[in-house]
């Protein structure tokens, strides 16, 4: 839907950030890159009509951008860009002068209007109720144990790829801005928490 929502408002950052919430990034990743593609072919899309664009090569370009910059495909995607581009092929001979964006424009207000209808269930919001209340519970539980790990000097970090392999001995990896920040104030705080922790003992 967001990648829908983003085609049909030529927003090409929005679809590279859609695109890249469907799949995953790997340690070579170039979002901004991949962002600058979709950024510049969209317009073209964007107001072309079916006899002008065929979906199933603007598709496919999208995914040769991505795996070019470093971000997997979801099969998801796939199947829902072969979706799309099957019955783009057909409304085609029926309808050649329809453009795509004013089409998809025109149904995403009552497909998101259904979905917030959804989303405000009252067995949906039960859900998310419980689901609340069970994390607010555990959270003092688990706060403790990180406390007493660090008290302990038992506290551990393992550092893995955001592929789900184990970084090994010798092994080069890049490390992401984002854990640079997240360990330059985490290791701070931990030593703050545990001399505080030392001291009211």
């Amino acid at each position: 839907m967001g990648a829908l929502l983003a085609f049909a408002r030529n927003d090409g950052a929005g679809l590279a950030r859609q695109w890249i919430n469907l799949g995953s990034l790997t340690p070579w990743s170039n979002t901004t890159g991949f962002a600058s593609d979709v950024s510049r072919v969209l317009p073209n899309w964007h107001d072309a009509t079916l006899e002008e664009l065929n979906f199933g090569v603007a598709f496919m370009s999208v995914v040769k951008y991505s795996t070019a910059r470093g971000i997997q495909v979801t099969p998801t995607a796939t199947i829902a860009g072969k979706s799309v581009a099957n019955i783009e092929g057909c409304v085609r001979y029926i309808y050649p002068k329809l453009k795509l964006a004013n089409a998809l424009r025109g149904v995403l207000e009552g497909v998101l209007r259904d979905l917030w209808r959804e989303t405000a269930a009252p067995d949906q919001i039960a859900q998310w109720s419980t689901d609340i209340l069970a994390m607010m519970n555990a959270i003092p539980g688990q706060l403790q144990t990180l406390l007493d790990d660090i008290a302990g000097r038992q506290f551990t970090v393992q550092a893995r790829t955001n592929l789900g392999d184990p970084i090994k001995a010798g092994r080069k990896q890049r490390v992401s801005t984002s854990t640079k920040v997240s360990s330059a104030v985490a290791a701070p705080l931990a030593l703050a928490v545990a001399r505080a922790n030392r001291d009211v003992r």
